[in-house]
């Protein structure tokens, strides 16, 4: 790798999974691609300098920084900028600027084994990570640190360092905009939305329907014993109601 090219690993990928949807579409993966924070050779990427184009109309998700064409494990599909303190799609905060990328594994026995591993890693301590790779084209600071300039070309599902702080779970899709409609419709007002009890509301519908991908269904008591693991502190009465709006929505085919 030349003075112009780069690689930086980031130690956290989100896998998500569409069993409904048609061959192609259906392992989902997403996570921080990029993250403004001193890496382990004491380089920063600066975020707004990335232009993630080139890796949005022709670029690949590759196993492990491999070239070789049969690597090719997937495609990007999206990407989007988070300032630090933003919520991400995994309902955590962003820890510093960065970018969060999404996309979908391909149907090849690489991909199928990728796959597999993030699953059997869902119990355990360790994660598989996402690392950006492209080429340099301006550099600042202490001893040109600083990547401030930098075209993304391709991402590399890899395995990184462990960061205790970061989770990688299988996902159905954020509940989000349809938990904040529902809210208010209930008269829980902006304050519900805003300053829920517990953690973020928006990330309760996820928690539910990933449990939900290993069981066919889950009765109310048992949906309500999930959560109240998770968010001890909420509302039962608002548990009932998120779990209410959630299976009317997976009635009507939005999840």
């Amino acid at each position: 790798m030349n003075d112009n090219e780069f690689k930086f690993n980031i130690p956290e990928a989100q896998f998500f999974e569409k069993s409904d949807k048609s061959e192609g579409k259906r392992r989902r993966i997403g996570g921080i691609a990029s993250i403004e924070t001193t890496d382990r050779q004491a380089e920063i990427l600066l975020q707004k300098g990335l232009d993630f184009s080139e890796f949005l109309q022709a670029g690949w998700f590759n196993d492990n920084h491999s070239t070789a064409t049969t690597d090719i494990v997937g495609y990007p599909e999206t990407t989007k900028f988070f300032e630090k303190g933003e919520v991400l799609p995994n309902g955590l905060s962003a820890k510093a600027p960065c970018h969060w990328v999404e996309g979908y594994l391909l149907d090849t026995d690489k991909a199928t084994e990728i796959w597999k591993l993030a699953r059997s890693l869902q119990n355990t301590p360790r994660r598989l990570g996402l690392s950006v790779e492209g080429k340099i084209q301006r550099r600042s600071g202490p001893n040109n640190s600083i990547v401030s300039k930098a075209i993304v070309r391709e991402v590399a599902v890899t395995k990184a360092p462990v960061n205790m702080d970061s989770q990688m779970e299988l996902l159905a899709k954020s509940l989000s905009k349809n938990e904040e409609s529902y809210l208010k419709s209930c008269s829980y007002g902006q304050a519900a939305i805003d300053k829920p009890v517990g953690e973020k509301i928006g990330e309760v519908g996820r928690i539910l329907t990933a449990q939900s991908l290993e069981k066919d269904k889950l009765n109310n008591e048992e949906a309500i014993s999930i959560l109240n693991k998770r968010y001890p502190k909420m509302d039962k009465n608002l548990l009932h109601k998120i779990i209410s709006v959630i299976r009317e929505l997976k009635e009507k085919e939005c999840l």
